[in-house]
């Protein structure tokens, strides 16, 4: 079953694949770990190179214009993963057209499809 959310405050990007976000789920439940810390949101479907290479950084940068600055919206599927994120698909409105930014990532050469 998916969840989708337009609720939620945008903490920043952590990585290529990986935001962090304070989900509004209603019913006055907010998604967030122990100590008002952002809950880490994985982009499903993709893997972007980690944060200690050049393209790694390049990653991160990307999904941050991708994002800063316009509305978007997110879709769960499943609970966290082992490492306490949750798994979704991102859109964002970009020239007044939905965006799925997981799809985004990868043609633009800055993730690969993956399946975990």
């Amino acid at each position: 079953m998916a969840y989708r959310y337009e609720h939620f405050d945008y903490i920043g990007v952590q990585d290529g694949d990986t935001l962090n976000l304070i989900v509004d789920a209603g019913f006055y439940f907010h998604r967030q770990r122990t100590g008002n810390k952002p809950v880490g949101y994985r982009l499903r479907r993709i893997n972007a190179p980690e944060m200690d290479t050049a393209a790694g950084v390049e990653a991160k940068k990307a999904l941050q214009s991708y994002i800063e600055g316009v509305p978007i919206r997110i879709e769960t599927f499943q609970n966290p993963d082992k490492y306490g994120r949750y798994l979704i698909e991102v859109d964002a409105l970009i020239a007044d057209n939905w965006v799925n930014l997981n799809d985004l990532m990868v043609i633009a050469g800055h993730a690969a499809y993956a399946s975990y």
